[in-house]
């Protein structure tokens, strides 16, 4: 949670979290931070956008995902969960746009360098998605309005981009949705929705 404090005094920006997690928060990490207080399950407004933080199973202090609204367009933005809920796909379904994890592939993680305490973490409820169950989340949250879907928090040691790919083209297969790959050194593409 540190490199929120530098981020938000380098760039001036407030800093929204909830109570739970602030108070997991050193405040010497917060020094001279504006910062605003939500609540998962409750919508608040950011100048012209609506935005609702849903709760995901995660162990982290009130982990949230995020649906963002303008009153015509949605986006969705899910990482860091363990698993889906009902409440989750609901939220999503619908999106113009989806930011989702896919964290690991099974295989490489059993195989892989970390200990097998972290790896049980990761595969746990409270850890991260595989591509597979992000696919199935997808494959859920699909709809003619989405129009792109970005593939977030893929591991560098645990996942293959090419296998989150497929696995996230087979679940939007028969329909025509751009799929984009994010990296952990260096920007994304720019969508217009």
């Amino acid at each position: 949670m540190g490199g929120v404090g530098v981020f938000s005094r380098k760039w001036n920006v407030p800093c929204y979290l909830s109570y739970p997690t602030l108070k997991g928060v050193s405040p010497s990490h917060l020094k001279d931070v504006f910062i605003t207080e939500f609540e998962a399950g409750k919508g608040f407004c950011l100048r012209d956008l609506y935005i609702e933080p849903v709760a995901i199973p995660h162990d982290a202090a009130d982990p949230v995902a995020f649906v963002v609204t303008d009153g015509e367009r949605k986006v969705g933005i899910a990482t860091d969960m363990g698993k889906t809920t009902a409440l989750l796909v609901e939220r999503f379904r619908g999106c113009d746009l989806l930011v989702m994890e896919f964290n690991h592939e099974p295989v490489i993680l059993k195989n892989g360098p970390y200990p097998w305490h972290l790896k049980q973490r990761i595969r746990g409820t409270m850890g991260h998605l595989s591509n597979q169950e992000a696919a199935t989340f997808l494959e859920a949250v699909k709809t003619p309005s989405l129009k792109g879907v970005f593939l977030a928090h893929l591991s560098e040691t645990n996942n293959c981009p090419a296998l989150a790919l497929k696995a996230a083209e087979e679940a939007v297969s028969g329909v025509d949705i751009p799929l984009y790959l994010t990296h952990q050194d260096r920007e994304s593409m720019v969508v217009t929705v």
